[in-house]
């Protein structure tokens, strides 16, 4: 496993970097761990504990990333990143409505935010909200000038 220590705010940054290639080449514990040790170094981070919660969820931890969601919010309320990915763990674990209101934060917090857009049109899709499903489709277009 790579070393990754966090003894400065350089060292911080290049962790994050090995963090996030990590996970980009499915190497998820080793990735883990370089999040967690800059995480640990810098608490305050709400971007490194949002990518931490978005590795949870790529993992199938939705209880984690949702935790980790969590947590980015509370050092940064409308981080739109953190709200999506809240939303889709959330989804994962059948908590619709909290989904819902999670996904619909982030566009409130990012109107233009094409993913957190398809996420709330397919989390209302499976809810059987099929008119709410094709707005939030088409939400993104509406954040484009002509």
């Amino acid at each position: 496993m790579q070393q990754c220590s966090a003894n400065d705010d350089e060292v911080v940054q290049l962790t994050l970097f090995l963090a996030g290639a990590l996970a980009d080449g499915r190497r998820f514990q080793e990735s883990l761990a370089c999040y967690e040790r800059a995480i640990a170094a810098r608490p305050n981070l709400a971007p490194a504990r949002q990518n931490l919660a978005a590795l949870r969820l790529q993992m199938g931890d939705y209880d984690a990333a949702i935790a980790e969601s969590r947590a980015a919010l509370a050092l940064q309320p409308e981080y739109p990143l953190a709200l999506n990915t809240l939303g889709v763990a959330l989804a994962h674990r059948g908590r619709m409505a909290e989904a819902i209101d999670a996904l619909t934060a982030a566009l409130r917090a990012n109107p233009g935010y094409a993913k957190a857009a398809c996420n709330l049109g397919n989390v209302l899709a499976r809810c059987d909200r099929r008119e709410e499903a094709i707005a939030a489709y088409r939400r993104p277009w509406r954040s484009i000038p002509d």
